[in-house]
């Protein structure tokens, strides 16, 4: 780590700042760039600049970081278009893309990627104080995320001079941060390792070894490898507008498991729009706040047994495309969301080697929540075979009732099931 810090010689990194109320697979659309670098203890943070000020190209002038990645988001520019390039909600994988995409077409040589969003200035204004923004007053912790994600669109007269303006806002806390105060270092990691974890900060390096210390942290951004049950529900924003700050998000996860050690699954994701109108493109046809977005649930060792969704509200059909990434099944579909309004949508899927009622007899999820403005609310309940109980001493009683809440970043669980003397 120290060395991805530059402690034996200058290490230059593409530092994005994503914003989660346009949602992209990583966390959010980056809007603004600069280039960070780090020489033996010292830091330099160059201005921002808007990412539209990069340059695209054809996205098989640029090679893909992987096949999976060619084959699902070359439709929307692939690794050549930065404005989708972190569609994908494997970091790694966007940050080869940026990393390439820049090196081609800037002639300048980087080290990784950073991506932040909203709520690592959050965590840094708790430190050093409040900031002063000449268009908004003065900001605090309380008020950075939605000034930064939604208020200060209507502010400035133009998107180059709000992100430059925010920009130098964030390099000059991050300046106060390293000029010291009266914080300690154990406050730096209380208020920074929340936001590590959940994924508000994403670090990628070219050095193969640094790059597989970041994934052993979890600061890497990857996603889960599927040797149990893995889950995710990620989405695109296609309504070029900042209407996600105001959705909500609850995923019910209901699995029975089979004495085989297979399970059967069912999802239903359901979204609240509470957004206030706000203009959408208008080639799209939408109404003022309403939100228009690609929606792809990963899931590991699983194989739909249903090809398209049930719409829950409003009797909607929508086709559904079945993919791979990264040795996850992928289901996508497109989702219209009036404001004011819900959807819901249902899946069902079959698991292989869902776990192991001749082993330890724990099945295992791993959700990996995407950044988003407002966590998602996670409830899972496991069914076990007829002959099996919960083995309350390895799942603290809960009887296969496992509720999880508001989550963010990774989340764990397990619930382990015992035979019955006479099964």
């Amino acid at each position: 780590l120290s060395s991805f810090l530059g402690v034996n010689g200058r290490k230059r990194y593409l530092f994005g700042a994503q914003n989660p109320a346009e949602l992209r697979g990583t966390g959010g659309f980056v809007g603004a760039y600069a280039v960070a670098t780090f020489n033996r203890g010292r830091f330099n943070l160059s201005p921002f600049r808007p990412v539209q000020d990069l340059t695209s190209l054809p996205y098989n002038e640029v090679p893909a970081p992987n096949t999976d990645y060619a084959a699902r988001y070359s439709r929307w520019g692939g690794a050549g278009f930065w404005q989708a390039i972190n569609a994908t909600p494997d970091f790694p994988s966007a940050a080869t893309a940026m990393v390439r995409l820049y090196e081609r077409t800037e002639d300048e040589k980087v080290d990784g990627v950073m991506l932040v969003d909203p709520f690592v200035l959050q965590a840094l204004l708790r430190l050093v104080g409040d900031v002063q923004i000449p268009e908004l007053g003065r900001v605090g912790p309380d008020e950075v995320v939605p000034a930064i994600s939604v208020e200060a669109r209507s502010e400035f007269a133009t998107g180059e001079e709000r992100k430059e303006t925010l920009g130098q806002i964030a390099g000059a806390a991050l300046r106060r941060l390293l000029r010291g105060g009266g914080w300690q270092p154990p406050d730096l990691l209380d208020t920074f390792g929340p936001v590590m974890r959940d994924r508000h900060v994403l670090l990628y390096s070219t050095d193969p070894e640094t790059e597989r210390t970041l994934r052993d942290l979890g600061f890497a951004g990857a996603l889960p490898d599927p040797d149990h049950d893995t889950m995710a529900v990620i989405v695109n924003n296609a309504a070029v507008n900042k209407v996600d700050f105001y959705m909500d998000r609850s995923v019910d996860y209901r699995v029975r498991l089979r004495p085989d050690g297979s399970a059967t699954a069912r999802l239903r994701v359901t979204f609240a729009n509470g957004a206030p109108p706000l203009p959408a493109d208008s080639t799209l046809g939408l109404g003022e706040g309403d939100n228009f977005s690609l929606v792809s649930v990963f899931c590991g060792r699983c194989a739909p047994t249903r090809a398209d969704p049930r719409f829950v509200n409003a009797n909607l059909r929508k086709g559904m495309v079945v993919e791979q990434e990264l040795d996850h099944t992928v289901a996508s579909t497109l989702l219209t969301i009036p404001r004011g309004e819900k959807r819901t949508i249902e899946l069902r899927w079959r698991l292989e080697d869902a776990w192991e009622p001749d082993g330890d007899g724990c099945y295992r999820l791993e959700y990996a929540a995407q950044p988003t403005i407002r966590p998602t609310r996670l409830s899972v309940a496991v069914t076990p075979p007829d002959g099996y109980v919960s083995d309350e001493s390895r799942t603290d009683g809960q009887r296969g009732r496992l509720h999880a809440g508001r989550v963010a970043g990774l989340t764990a669980l397990a619930t382990c099931y015992a035979p019955t003397s006479d099964a």
